[in-house]
């Protein structure tokens, strides 16, 4: 189980397709690492490939998917690459998605 949901998490846009309005971040290295015996991996899609800047992804990143309507300031768009913090929350199908997602940039 990924310990502390509710808290304020960093990361980075991965992906956006705008069309769907479907998008995935990644946790940041810099996020303070989860208490011993709890498992980043669990309810997360874990992929050692690209993201789609091709910046590698680090085998442990927290990878979770989000809905447009999550981005906190209500525009409904977001940039590939754009830092963001983010908090999670119990999805469908036993994963977990970002919610409240605030840009760090402007």
């Amino acid at each position: 189980m990924i310990a502390g949901p509710a808290r304020l998490r960093h990361g980075t846009v991965a992906s956006f397709d705008e069309a769907a309005g479907l998008g995935t971040l990644i946790e940041d290295p810099t996020t303070p690492t989860h208490p011993e015996g709890t498992d980043r991996t669990q309810s997360a899609l874990i992929s050692p490939a690209l993201d789609s800047s091709n910046v590698p992804i680090r085998s442990d990143a927290l990878v979770v998917g989000f809905h447009c309507a999550a981005i906190a300031d209500g525009s409904r768009t977001i940039c590939v690459g754009e830092r963001v913090v983010f908090r999670l929350r119990a999805g469908n199908h036993g994963s977990w998605e970002a919610i409240d997602i605030v840009s760090v940039q402007r």
